[in-house]
């Protein structure tokens, strides 16, 4: 019985509460003191029904003002918010509507005696509405999110990658750089390998583009074959190839060099256009370089 009471006395606070991070910041002050109020009536009701004085069903009618009340503020809110301001207050408004319309018919039922139902059933028809518009809303604002997500993930892919070999591009490049710079205390070791692919504009004005490009690819699929697993790959350049790989010794870096001769030796026996390339090593020594 007083668990009852007390249930429906308490009802608008959650709702406001909620209602509060879905309206303009300027309704803030209104809505805490309407959640005041709520608790207020609570307390007045708990200490009159202790005293004797009067029972909570004679001061149903108080909690229905308040009730009302709340509605009220809600509704002054919500519609005082603009879309532009506040995005989930168009879907908020709408998944409330069912339960602000329950609460009305409860409390009119109640009234009129129009219908003897179960006490609040209209509401609580109303609540259960609201939390599935609710889950509709924002199983579909997950969704929009993912797919946003996946969006910019692809956008930065494209922005770092070399659209012709699938290598990292020239920008990937130079955010490497900054990484490395920024960390570089943190490798036991850093490399950084030059590759230029030789006669690339012999082929070109031989055979044509189409020859060169399939040079550029083959070169690029045997420099990320090569070192893809052990380092980062660039094309940083039309002919230029760069590879930085951290935290390897001096031994696997050559083992690996004479790993990407043999490869391009299988390549040459089968293709028309060979590969031939210049290359560049180093590596970072923290005593001599800064």
């Amino acid at each position: 019985y007083v668990l009852t009471f007390t249930s429906l006395t308490l009802l608008p606070a959650p709702a406001l509460m909620t209602l509060r991070g879905n309206v303009d910041e300027k309704f803030s002050k209104l809505i805490f003191l309407n959640v005041y109020l709520v608790f207020a009536n609570l307390l007045v009701q708990i200490a009159l029904n202790y005293l004797g004085i009067y029972d909570f069903r004679e001061m149903l009618v108080v909690t229905h003002i308040v009730i009302a009340v709340s509605i009220l503020v809600f509704l002054f809110s919500l519609i005082g918010t603009r879309s532009s301001s506040c995005p989930r207050r168009n879907g908020f408004l709408l998944s409330a509507v069912p339960m602000l319309v329950g609460a009305g018919m409860d409390v009119s039922s109640f009234y009129l005696s129009v219908i003897v139902i179960k006490n609040s059933f209209y509401f609580q028809l109303g609540v259960l509405l609201f939390l599935v518009i609710q889950l509709m809303f924002f199983a579909r604002s997950y969704f929009v999110m993912c797919a946003k997500t996946v969006e910019l993930d692809f956008y930065e892919k494209m922005a770092f990658t070399d659209i012709m070999t699938g290598l990292a591009n020239r920008a990937a490049f130079e955010r490497e750089i900054h990484s490395i710079d920024e960390h570089v205390s943190e490798y036991s070791s850093v490399y950084c390998i030059s590759l230029d692919v030789n006669n690339l504009k012999e082929v070109n004005d031989s055979y044509g583009h189409v020859a060169g490009d399939s040079l550029i690819k083959g070169t690029a699929e045997i420099v990320d074959h090569v070192f893809g697993e052990h380092g980062t790959t660039f094309r940083i350049g039309g002919d230029e190839f760069v590879v930085f790989m951290t935290d390897i010794t001096e031994c696997d870096v050559y083992c690996l060099l004479e790993k990407m001769k043999e490869e391009i030796k299988a390549y040459n026996l089968s293709n028309s256009y060979h590969i031939s390339l210049a290359m560049g090593l180093a590596n970072y020594n923290e005593g001599t370089d800064k």
